[in-house]
């Protein structure tokens, strides 16, 4: 579940940033969003998978079916609330 919660926001971040135009950044991604998903990412792997973290939080290593259904999960997530989103725009275009 921890990973989801940790996955979801990186997803959520990449959709956001991939609706901006590239165009205004000189085609540059945002090199912020890219150190804080890393890091993110980084930190979930630390504390799923080094023994000595893993204890301390007691969390059990994931194995590679689980660590996929937590991303496909997440992605879940953050697709459902961008059509969320699509809803009261395509209610106004339909109403013109």
């Amino acid at each position: 579940m921890i990973s989801v919660l940790l996955i979801a926001p990186v997803w959520n971040s990449a959709a956001s940033t991939a609706r901006k135009n590239c165009a205004l950044t000189g085609g540059v991604a945002n090199p912020a969003l890219l150190w804080v998903a890393a890091a993110t990412l980084a930190g979930l792997a630390l504390a799923l998978y080094v023994p000595q973290v893993s204890g301390l939080f007691r969390f059990v290593p994931l194995g590679i079916t689980d660590l996929g259904l937590c991303v496909v999960a997440a992605g879940a997530g953050v697709l459902w609330f961008e059509a969320m989103k699509l809803i009261p725009y395509a209610r106004r275009v339909m109403a013109s």
